[in-house]
Formats: structure tokens, C-alpha cells, sequence
């Protein structure tokens, strides 16, 4: 395994920081502007959490595990990912205003799926999502950042949760998506609180900072 540069693994103090059915095209709206979206996300960081009431008298699925994930189209990345999560997730691309998706249809999308939300986009719509999220009654759990380094452009990946999942990062070089898939499909990204970071021996198709994150009910 080539793990490059491997930065120490600390504990994390930070409780935020731990804190494929495919919807179509048709229900992804790209007209909100980025002015106002910017707007929107600060009063979504900052509004109220509020607590859901039973949806149906079925059984609710795992609350660790995810039932729904929003990608981001342009990334390469995102359909691998999906891929990696695997069936029984339905899967939405996030559009250019991902707080009027969520109003529109996100929120009562994520209410019927009574579970974990995940997925994998740039760092605003993370910051929206997770407001949105926090209103719905779910926390942040796990959080990953996936950056190219400044001088070199290799990839950096940060793991804000279950310290083990670095490892398999590394060690699925170009198919990293497709294994942090895997990983938050069978539970991992929540199992630990620590914050380790290390410096993969790939380059990455674009030069975007992606997230990775999941939420669970509290």
C-alpha cells in the first residue's frame, strides 16, 4: 500500500465534525442564481432543528445506513460512487441551487426514506445540505474532504470519522469513489471520531474540492 504523506491521526474534539433508483433529470432545477443561494445558505446554517413525526407504520430501515444519495454531475467521480453504494439508494444529482431542490423536492424525498442521506459534492452545497439536513433532525456523522494539494495537484483525501476508511482509500487509488461508496453502504463512515488525512498517489480529473458526507437520524 502507498499511503505518501500521512499526517498523524489525532482524536477529534469537534462534534460537528463527525457530526440506484435515480430521480431524473427533470426533477433537478438549475435556475437559482448563486447570489441567492448564497443567501439561503447562511439562513439554512443557521435555522432551528425540528423533529419529524412518524411517516407510515412500516419498519424503518437502519438509521446508520444510507437510503438516499445526491452527487454532484460534474464530477467524474459521483457515478462511481453511486455505483459503490449500490441498489436500493435512490440517487439525485444536485442542480444549481441545491436549497430550492430541497424545498422542492428533497425534503419530503429524504422524510419517506426514513434513513442515512450521503453523498458526494462540492463544499457550498455540503454547508446548504447541511442545514437543510439539521432542520430535518439529522447529524452530521461522517465528513470527507477530497482535494487536489496546491503545487503537485495530488489528491489529498481528509477523513473526519472512522479513521480505518484512509486506508482503503489509498489503497483503491483512481477507484477511490467506488470504495468510500462501498464503505458507507455497509456503516463504516460513522465508526470513529478521529481525523486522519494522507496524500494518495492519483491525480484527480478536475481540480474541485469534493465532500463526502453522511447524516443520520439522531
Amino acid at each position: 500500500m502507498e499511503w505518501g504523506k500521512s499526517l498523524a491521526v489525532v482524536p477529534s474534539t469537534d462534534a460537528e465534525s463527525t457530526d440506484a433508483e435515480d430521480v431524473s433529470a427533470a426533477g433537478v432545477h438549475e435556475g437559482g442564481s448563486l447570489t441567492r443561494r448564497g443567501v439561503l445558505a447562511g439562513a439554512a446554517a443557521v435555522a432551528g432543528i425540528a423533529t419529524l413525526g412518524p411517516l407510515s407504520r412500516a419498519a424503518a430501515p437502519h438509521p446508520a445506513l444510507p437510503r438516499l444519495a445526491i452527487t454532484d454531475p460534474r464530477f467524474a467521480e459521483s457515478s462511481v460512487f453511486v455505483a459503490g453504494i449500490g441498489s436500493g439508494v435512490r440517487h439525485v444529482q444536485a442542480g444549481l441551487d441545491i436549497c430550492r431542490q430541497w424545498y422542492d423536492f428533497l425534503q419530503p424525498l429524504t422524510q419517506q426514506c426514513r434513513g442515512a442521506v450521503t453523498g458526494l459534492t462540492t463544499w457550498i452545497d455540503f454547508l446548504v445540505l447541511r442545514g437543510c439536513l439539521g432542520e430535518a433532525g439529522l447529524v452530521c456523522r461522517y465528513r470527507g474532504e477530497h482535494a487536489p494539494r496546491t503545487g503537485d495537484g495530488m489528491l489529498v483525501h481528509t477523513i473526519f470519522g472512522d479513521d480505518a476508511l484512509i486506508a482503503a482509500l489509498i489503497d483503491a487509488a483512481h477507484d477511490w469513489p467506488r470504495a468510500l461508496g462501498a464503505a458507507l453502504a455497509a456503516g463504516r463512515g460513522p465508526a470513529g471520531t478521529a481525523v486522519a488525512s494522507a496524500v494518495a498517489a492519483v491525480r484527480p480529473p478536475g481540480h474541485m474540492r469534493m465532500v463526502s458526507w453522511l447524516f443520520s437520524p439522531r
